[in-house]
């Protein structure tokens, strides 16, 4: 359900509210202690199944454009509110192992900003904060299995800054265009590796620098661009523990360093 109102010509505020449900889970526990699949020969009669997760999600914002669209905003508040929240383990085995995790919140903001400044040149930014955590306890009082732990993969800020300057004649077109995204610091599980006796599959919070410079001929048939990602060669983890960090090894897997590179287009 969703509906906005006109405040003006240029201000929109607007509410969305929806209720979202992944279906229910059938997983089979396979317990290292269980002989009976030696004895037998059969799986043991231990399947189990995790109730749907249920998510109910507010939201509230405004949009704008101002100075003849020069200026354009918005902004929004929301809120997630989860049921069964379905999420796995990596238990003694080593074996990934489905779980329902109880209750979980997410509590956000986010606003973007994008100005004209001139014919030549603009710029932007979006800017998001995100308190997505478990609950410390499910509706009977009991301890959840990730209690008080933040979601994975969730950075609590991130915001992204960036432009474009042009110069057009002749010749074509030249635009460049830098953009700077950063993140804060963030977890690779959701049960932020408390489990392990160091604390060590995170990534630290980081930005990212990306350049680009593009050419266009005047008859636009014919385009060149040069790009460099990561241009500060910043290290960073794309991913962290998975399946070995049963065994005790876990798996860090390593962002791409600075990459530079050229793109030719052309049209017939």
């Amino acid at each position: 359900m969703a509906g906005n109102y006109d405040v003006s010509d240029a201000l929109t505020v607007f509410a969305n509210y929806a209720k979202g449900r992944r279906p229910e889970v059938i997983a089979y526990n396979l317990n290292s202690n269980d002989t009976s699949i030696l004895a037998t020969g059969q799986l043991a009669d231990n399947f189990q199944t995790l109730p749907s997760e249920d998510v109910t999600a507010y939201e509230f914002g405004a949009k704008g454009d101002f100075f003849d669209g020069r200026l354009y905003g918005d902004a929004s508040v929301y809120l997630y509110d989860y049921e069964n929240f379905q999420s796995s383990i990596i238990d003694e085995a080593g074996q990934i192992q489905p779980i329902n995790a109880g209750n979980a919140s997410a509590v956000g903001f986010e606003t973007s900003l994008f100005a004209e400044l001139t014919d030549w040149a603009n710029i932007f930014g979006v800017y998001a904060f995100t308190d997505a955590t478990f609950d410390d306890e499910d509706d009977a009082g009991n301890a959840q299995a990730f209690g008080g732990n933040r979601f994975r993969l969730t950075p609590k800020n991130a915001f992204t800054i960036g432009g474009n300057l042009s110069l057009a004649g002749e010749f074509g077109s030249l635009t460049f265009t830098p953009s700077y995204a950063w993140k804060s610091s963030l977890f690779f599980d959701n049960d932020n590796d408390l489990n392990d006796a160091v604390q060590d599959e995170f990534q630290d919070s980081y930005g990212l620098l990306d350049l680009r410079l593009t050419y266009q001929d005047p008859k636009e048939r014919f385009g060149l661009e040069f790009f460099v990602d990561n241009a500060l060669d910043k290290e960073f983890l794309l991913d962290a523990g998975n399946t070995g960090d049963g065994f005790g090894i876990p798996t860090f897997i390593a962002g791409p360093p600075a990459l530079y590179g050229v793109n030719v287009t052309t049209t017939f």
